[in-house]
């Protein structure tokens, strides 16, 4: 049998949710999936609340063959999904070498000025440069983390667009 990759889109934001801004992510991910071959099989807004995003992460990482989370991430109190992500993976959130090493070579930031916790991931995450902003994403299992801010969640994904294919399903009439 054909299998088609099956993709979950999680939006994470209080804001998405009280209707101050549009999820236009979730539309944009959707469209590069399908382009790709992938299927999204669902859609969800989660607020910014560590349990909701762990409990979220968990049913669909079992359930997907991949989970794209979008938005919460970066220096502000309300921005928890690195932790929700940790948490559904039974892992601590710890100062990536990875993370380190991006900001020490990058010119824009010193890290000495970076709010505490913007070099750290989820213990065992591959990290994901940020090629428009400061926060760094993430790749863990098949859970991929990406920023809120449309153009660096684009600029994000176009770096692992290559992971996501499958078979585009054709109608045939006969």
């Amino acid at each position: 049998t054909i299998h088609t990759m099956q993709v979950a889109v999680v939006a994470v934001g209080d804001e998405i949710l009280a209707g101050d801004v549009v999820n236009t992510n979730a539309t944009w991910l959707a469209t590069r999936l399908a382009e790709r071959g992938a299927s999204v099989e669902r859609m969800l807004v989660v607020p910014d609340d560590r349990e909701t995003i762990a409990d979220a992460i968990r049913e669909y990482r079992e359930a997907y063959d991949a989970v794209l989370l979008t938005g919460g991430l970066g220096p502000t109190h309300d921005d928890l999904t690195m932790e929700g992500v940790a948490a559904a993976f039974d892992v601590p959130v710890v100062e990536h070498p990875d993370v380190v090493t991006y900001f020490d070579d990058h010119d824009t930031y010193d890290r000495a000025d970076l709010t505490d916790g913007t070099t750290h991931l989820p213990d065992g995450a591959r990290m994901l440069p940020n090629p428009e902003g400061v926060a760094p994403g993430a790749v863990l299992g098949n859970v991929y983390v990406l920023p809120g801010v449309p153009e660096e969640m684009e600029a994000m994904f176009d770096q692992v667009a290559d992971e996501f294919s499958g078979t585009v399903q054709r109608v045939a009439f006969v």
